[in-house]
């Protein structure tokens, strides 16, 4: 029998069996090295390089898998899975990238939060104050959590009355971000959300704090529409998160303490209130009786003006009326003369003193 020749393969059924062999043989896996000819390209396609001494490794990824910013030189650890492109060329395609070494950890802190600050995220002008006497509080935090359990003996201790709703998440860890993201936008998206936001951990390692540098993060808190409080609890370092956040507090039970007051402080609050309101109410009355009585002058003054005006124009039409009085042109020395103007007329004279009666003798026109 005639050897018969082995079945070809096409090209793209090679690909696709070798990309088959390394997804179920290989699987994803983590790869440590320094990034090289970082691009990014048409605004959504992310290459790089990843070596060492001995070798490179082209990668692949889509930019919104990036959540920390990255540049040639940083050293990193990629999750990748390996697979052979349509043009037969090996490559990793990229996950998720996490910085190694303190340098390169800094580094792509300090680019994101200088990317941050410019599109001004951090602006003091931003911050809203937290309530005074808050009602409903969301808390986005582990359950388990040594910080949540100080935050809620302290708010128990406080004696007041709180309803307090607990977003159970992961707040260290790769998916840590993600979760206290999910939490923050379903608070968001309540038709009556709560009047305050807590983020709350209690303390960590600088390394265990990274979900709270994480970019989405601090853009969902920038973006939430309830104010926002960190309460991460470490002194020493300041976590974008919190530079994010409408009021920062240094640990959990510092929080509980400043946002929920105590019964006796609503007490004395409330008394000062009184006062303040019944001191506002005298100073009221006052300013009240001191306007009547400066109004009360004000009208008299005007009155007393009004009556010498009236009694200064009664005079002058007075004068006007006593100088049409027949009576006072006589007293002046004139006279009235009444009759007839016609020769042989008689005529009538009444000067001031007397009256006296005459014949006209001769008379002609003027």
């Amino acid at each position: 029998m005639e050897n018969q020749p082995a079945k070809a393969l096409h090209v793209s059924d090679f690909i696709a069996i070798m990309n088959d062999t390394l997804a179920v043989g290989v699987g994803q896996v983590y790869i440590e090295g320094e990034i090289a000819h970082y691009t990014v390209q048409r605004g959504k396609f992310v290459f790089f390089d990843l070596k060492d001494e001995g070798g490179s490794l082209q990668c692949f990824m889509m930019l919104f898998w990036q959540h920390t910013r990255l540049e040639d030189g940083m050293n990193v650890r990629v999750a990748a899975r390996p697979q052979l492109t349509d043009k037969g060329k090996f490559s990793l395609t990229v996950d998720a990238v996490q910085p190694l070494g303190a340098g390169s950890v800094q580094r792509q802190f300090e680019l994101l939060r200088a990317e941050l600050q410019a599109e001004g995220l951090f602006d003091p002008s931003r911050k809203r104050p937290l309530p005074v006497w808050p009602k409903r509080i969301a808390v986005i935090t582990s359950a388990q959590a040594a910080g949540y359990h100080d935050f809620m003996s302290i708010i128990r201790q406080q004696g007041v009355a709180v309803a307090i709703t607990v977003h159970d998440v992961a707040v260290q860890g790769t998916h840590a971000a993600e979760e206290m993201v999910r939490a923050l936008q379903r608070v968001n998206a309540e038709a009556s959300p709560a009047e305050a936001v807590i983020l709350l951990r209690g303390g960590g390692s600088r390394d265990d704090l990274a979900a709270f540098d994480d970019e989405q993060l601090v853009r969902a808190i920038a973006a939430s529409r309830v104010p926002v409080a960190t309460a991460i609890g470490h002194e020493v370092d300041t976590t974008l998160a919190d530079e994010a956040a409408d009021r920062r507090f240094a640990t959990p039970s510092h929080a509980a303490a400043h946002i929920v007051p105590q019964r006796s402080a609503l007490r004395q609050r409330v008394v000062w209130m009184q006062q303040s309101i019944a001191s506002d109410y005298s100073a009221l009355l006052n300013a009240s009786s001191r306007a009547a009585e400066r109004w009360q002058q004000s009208i008299a003054t005007q009155l007393r003006g009004s009556i010498v005006a009236a009694q200064q124009r009664t005079a002058a039409l007075a004068q006007v009326v006593r100088s049409y009085n027949p009576a006072a042109v006589l007293a002046r020395g004139y006279a009235i003369v009444r009759g007839t103007m016609e020769p042989g007329g008689k005529l009538v004279i009444e000067t001031d003193t007397a009256q006296i009666t005459a014949k006209v003798e001769t008379y002609e026109q003027k």
